[in-house]
């Protein structure tokens, strides 16, 4: 996987199967969205970017190149 971009198809995926399960073991309820629980998931998970960005030298939001940020709201919108 190629550091610092994310592999959008691999990660759409891995977080579509995350969200399921979310769903099916959470309150049903629950009316959050794919991109809603993405966006915890950056709040929440400290490894979250460099998982995302296959780069161990991130930490958090505040860490992404302004290229990252652009690449990651875009990311965000597919998700929508």
């Amino acid at each position: 996987m190629k550091k610092n971009t994310i592999n959008k198809e691999y990660a759409t995926h891995v977080l579509k199967e995350n969200y399921t399960y979310y769903r099916r073991n959470g309150d049903h309820k629950d009316i959050t969205t794919l991109r809603e629980y993405v966006e915890t998931q950056e709040e929440t998970d400290p490894g979250y970017f460099r998982w995302l960005f296959n780069n161990d030298d991130l930490d958090d939001f505040a860490d992404l190149t302004d290229e990252q940020v652009e690449e990651y709201q875009n990311f965000l919108d597919e998700l929508s």
